[in-house]
């Protein structure tokens, strides 16, 4: 896949489909008030801290049937009062959290349907541009071993099949893999959308630390022969750093060119990841010191 434009392989856009302001992203209210939505999010923390958590063990742990719990995050049944009542209790959420998601429901019962839809969007596109494992499978999906299955998607990435299965949810929803019985087709090439500038900056924050975390698994788990890991450290004038940056770009497109020649067969996604920055701080302005 072409991604010169993209996220996986510039930080300057973002493959998605939507433009808009978006809504605040904080730890138990980051869901935009939206229970279901708040729902999923803490699933998906709960499967990144223990791989092997699944969809029934949050349903054990919130005391709801299985089955229920999992209509509930599809979207094929509504949240009553009575339940997010009952889960706020088993999630141990505060008065005011709870009565946020309340009147938030009641809301948008009684009206404005496209804000819901229009928050569904806002948070997928902050959640597949911070999440790694969302590009990963839609580059997964280029290799000559791939299989439409969530279980060997969960096992080739090492995550797990209730993230998987969200994710593949979230890049549908915005339209950026197609997915037609065990066709499963990349369709993020050329397709392009924005996060507001503060959103973005997070996301890709919290990208760059996943990667930096992942990078440091890898060279303490992994043989030379199936990794680099390479730094160099030299003096530079600050002016310069510019021109470094288009540099690097330039070499990141060189690099894609080549890998993504035709006559290559992709057998495995691997992570590449440039960065630059300053070891010294700034000298003390004379007179301030």
């Amino acid at each position: 896949m072409v991604q010169s434009h993209c996220l996986r392989r510039s930080e300057s856009s973002i493959p998605r489909r939507m433009s808009s302001k978006e809504p605040s992203h904080n730890h138990k209210t980051s869901s935009g008030k939206d229970f279901c939505r708040f729902l999923r999010q803490e699933l998906v923390r709960r499967c990144d801290r223990r791989p092997s958590y699944s969809l029934r063990a949050f349903s054990r742990d919130l005391g709801v049937n299985h089955a229920t719990l999992s209509s509930i995050l599809a979207g094929k049944r509504p949240l009553t009062e009575k339940s997010i009542v009952k889960l706020s209790q088993a999630l141990e959420l505060t008065r005011k959290e709870k009565e946020d998601f309340l009147n938030f429901r009641a809301s948008t019962t009684a009206g404005s349907p496209g804000f819901t839809e229009h928050q569904t969007l806002a948070l997928d596109v902050f959640a597949v541009t911070a999440d790694w494992y969302h590009d990963a499978i839609l580059e997964l999906t280029h290799t000559m071993s791939f299989r439409p299955n969530v279980r060997w998607i969960a096992t080739r990435l090492g995550i797990s099949t209730t993230e998987v299965r969200l994710a593949c949810e979230r890049l549908e929803r915005l339209e950026l893999l197609l997915i037609e019985g065990t066709k499963w087709t990349d369709c993020s090439r050329n397709n392009t959308t924005n996060l507001s500038n503060d959103l973005t900056s997070a996301a890709l924050r919290k990208l760059q630390a996943k990667i930096l975390e992942m990078s440091q698994k890898a060279l303490a788990e992994m043989p030379r022969t199936k990794r680099d890991h390479t730094s160099v450290v030299v003096a530079m004038q600050e002016s310069d750093l510019a021109e470094v940056k288009e540099r690097i770009k330039k070499f990141r497109f060189e690099i894609v060119k080549f890998i993504e020649r035709k006559q290559a067969e992709p057998d495995g996604v691997y992570q590449f990841a440039f960065s630059v920055f300053p070891l010294t701080k700034e000298e003390s302005v004379k007179g301030n010191e």
